[in-house]
């Protein structure tokens, strides 16, 4: 027991006392130590409340997550701050070593990347030299003059590469590597039009390179098959002569917003037969690639694009059809049409200007026009036109009415939701014989149309109207509610919600602008440049 006693007492824990407390202890007249005395239960007990507090306190302090992420956020800032103070001190000093070549050199403004080397002096500048900003931007000029020069000296074939926009800005030269098609790839299905099937292309790491393409940039590839009969081939081909004409000015290109291309190539035998394809590609537009005799083949840039049923606003539509015009326009000067505009093939860019997508259906003056149009919706009367008794061959007239037309019938779908211009949805309008006459009968005009060699049809006539009457008649839109199965009042302009915001002068700009489109004749219909300085396109 008295072991036992010792031992436990021995791992007590020894408190030395202060010189107070030893006083009132005593000592062993030999002088040695008497034992410890221990603290008495109340102290102890007013330790271990004061410790419980102050444990409470610091819980109370505790931070939650949400301000804990704060705080972190907020040292790393300050970190950052300070590391952004401590490098411009140390470059600043470094600046001060160095003179102020380095200040004269940032102070030169940016030149053309065709400009030729400037030679470097032999005698460096004095250290306070004064440089004269108004020499270098004239010296800056000069040579930005200078490599336009160059450039228009070449030929459009040592041009191996089309700019796109922004995509693109520097051209080609013998000594750089050309893309072939065995280097593209076929990426995701897109989709397909008439005669196109359109994919993503994958492109090689090195053309990125060589031409200093930011990679996050996709392109999409446009393959046409089924060129089983001369037609089709024409059309193929055709786009591909359309974009490299309006593509030869790239300034122009440019601002009038055409797609344009970095590789094209005319019909040629088909490289795809043992091409591999993604596992997702659908067999039914896969199989049509491979067992295509020949191709033709256009790669563009792929841009994310809105469709023109997403535009609401009243503003937003004047300024895209204001874009389309300019686009036309442009495309009417160089004698090229587009043939087929519609909701599928016209899309809206980041900045609410139109995009056209496709050229392949484009026509010129003299070819016929088959009735076989692809969207009735947007075809003008003349490209309705059945063939009667005596198979009349109805031949194009006019570059830019066709187009025209179609504009007009997008303005009219984007104006006056949700009625439609009569389309063969409408009931009692399925084919084109009932669509034309009643479009005919609604808006009256000029009836007779030049179909070529100095030939004219008369519509009143093949429809049973007196045209007398129909040129007296007052225009009038023929609108109907495919909801409501009625037609439509093209004056209640209550009844349309995107013409809320507008003011009555500028319905009544609207209503003449489409007034001056929708003619019957097209030697009657307004040209894009009248149409752009219309009072509706000033805003």
């Amino acid at each position: 027991m008295t072991g036992m006693k010792q031992k436990s007492k021995a791992h007590q824990p020894q408190v030395y006392p202060s010189s107070s407390d030893a006083d009132t202890s005593g000592a062993t007249s030999s002088g040695s130590p008497s034992k410890l005395p221990r603290f008495p239960t109340s102290v102890l007990n007013r330790f271990q409340i004061k410790a419980r507090r102050q444990r409470q306190q610091l819980k109370n302090m505790s931070i939650s997550p949400t301000n804990r992420q704060f705080i972190l956020f907020f040292g790393f800032f300050v970190l950052a701050g300070l590391h952004t103070v401590i490098v411009t001190t140390h470059l600043q000093k470094k600046s001060k070593m160095t003179g102020n070549a380095n200040d004269a050199s940032l102070q030169t403004p940016k030149v053309s990347a065709f400009a030729a080397p400037e030679k470097k002096s032999k005698e460096s500048a004095p250290p306070h030299k004064s440089i004269d900003v108004e020499e270098l931007e004239k010296s800056a000029e000069w040579r930005r003059a200078k490599a336009v020069k160059r450039i228009e000296r070449m030929d459009n074939a040592e041009l191996a590469l089309l700019v796109t926009g922004d995509v693109i800005t520097s051209t080609t030269n013998s000594t750089m590597r050309q893309l072939t098609l065995s280097d593209i790839g076929i990426g995701k299905f897109l989709g397909d039009g008439a005669i196109n099937i359109v994919a993503m292309a994958v492109l090689p790491e090195w053309w990125y390179t060589q031409n200093k393409v930011n990679k996050k940039i996709q392109f999409v590839i446009k393959i046409a098959v089924g060129l089983n009969s001369d037609l089709l081939t024409k059309q193929a081909e055709r786009e591909y002569e359309v974009i490299e004409t309006l593509s030869r000015d790239k300034k122009k290109a440019k601002e009038f917003n055409i797609v344009q291309a970095i590789f094209m190539s005319r019909t040629i035998p088909n490289p795809f037969r043992k091409k591999k394809f993604p596992t997702n590609f659908p067999i039914h537009y896969r199989d049509p690639i491979r067992n295509a005799e020949n191709v033709v083949v256009i790669i563009q840039p792929y841009l994310e694009l809105d469709y023109i049923h997403d535009l609401v606003k009243f503003k937003d539509i004047r300024h895209f059809i204001r874009t389309l015009l300019q686009t036309l326009e442009y495309a009417h000067s160089l004698g090229i049409n587009n043939f087929d505009l519609s909701d599928s093939n016209v899309r809206v860019g980041k900045h609410g200007e139109a995009v056209v997508m496709d050229w392949n259906a484009n026509r010129r003056l003299g070819e016929d026009i088959y009735d076989s149009m692809a969207n009735l919706w947007f075809t003008a009367p003349e490209g309705m036109i059945p063939y009667g008794p005596k198979r009349e061959t109805i031949r194009l007239t006019s570059i830019s009415a066709m187009d025209i037309w179609s504009v007009g019938i997008m303005l009219v779908f984007l104006m006056y939701e949700p009625c439609q211009w009569v389309n063969p949805d409408v009931p009692k309008m399925r084919n084109k014989n009932s669509l034309l006459r009643e479009i005919v009968k609604s808006i009256g005009g000029e009836t007779k149309i030049p179909i070529g060699d100095n030939q004219e049809l008369d519509l009143a006539k093949r429809f049973g109207f007196v045209r007398e009457n129909l040129l007296k008649k007052k225009w009038k839109m023929p609108l109907y509610d495919l909801e409501e199965d009625n037609m439509c009042d093209d004056k209640d302009t209550e009844s349309y919600m995107v013409m809320y915001s507008a003011k009555n002068k500028e319905l009544d700009d609207m209503y003449d602008f489409l007034r001056s489109m929708m003619k019957l004749s097209p030697a009657e219909r307004a040209n894009a440049t009248t149409l752009l300085s219309h009072p509706f396109m000033d805003f």
